[in-house]
């Protein structure tokens, strides 16, 4: 198995396998198909690093014989504030349940560490039972935030938050 940023040319890969994603799991993604479908190659490009130190954004894969089983992304606020947002974290049906939810949040927590980051902060949807057990568990903690989801008005995700 092997964690890994999204490499510069792998924006088609990228950009196919977050369709895959929100098809597979739309509740646990703010934006629904339609718009996700909209989103060129160019900017999933954007997310591919290409191993870039000064990059203030990346998309993890978790691989294995050249298969994606996972992906999970993060950004620095460009406030200043020291807050690395995370988003996009998605793991096949098939590879669940291999700790490949926690490496990708590892890889995110290190890659932020290493950019001055302090703290993390994202959205879970608070029916996502699996996942909040999962981030709980990593030591993250609900902030009293919450949004709907655009992709389900019916939905709520709630802000999480953990000092790195």
């Amino acid at each position: 198995m092997e964690i890994r940023p999204v490499a510069h040319g792998e924006g088609t890969l990228l950009r196919e396998f977050r369709l895959r994603a929100v098809r597979d799991a739309p509740e646990a993604f703010y934006l629904p198909l339609d718009e996700e479908e909209k989103a060129t190659v160019d900017v999933w490009e954007r997310w591919a690093t290409s191993g870039a130190e000064t990059a203030d954004r990346v998309m993890f894969v978790a691989a294995e014989i050249g298969d994606w089983l996972g992906m999970a992304g993060c950004s620095l606020r460009s406030d200043g504030s020291g807050v690395l947002d995370a988003t996009g974290m998605w793991v096949v049906p098939t590879a669940r349940g291999r700790g490949l939810g926690e490496l990708l949040i590892d890889a995110i927590v290190d890659w932020g560490r290493h950019r001055g980051a302090v703290r993390m902060e994202f959205a879970v949807t608070e029916s996502n039972a699996v996942a909040i057990r999962l981030y709980r568990r990593l030591g993250f903690e609900p902030t009293g935030r919450r949004r709907r989801l655009e992709s389900n008005s019916g939905l709520t995700g709630m802000f999480m938050t953990r000092a790195l």
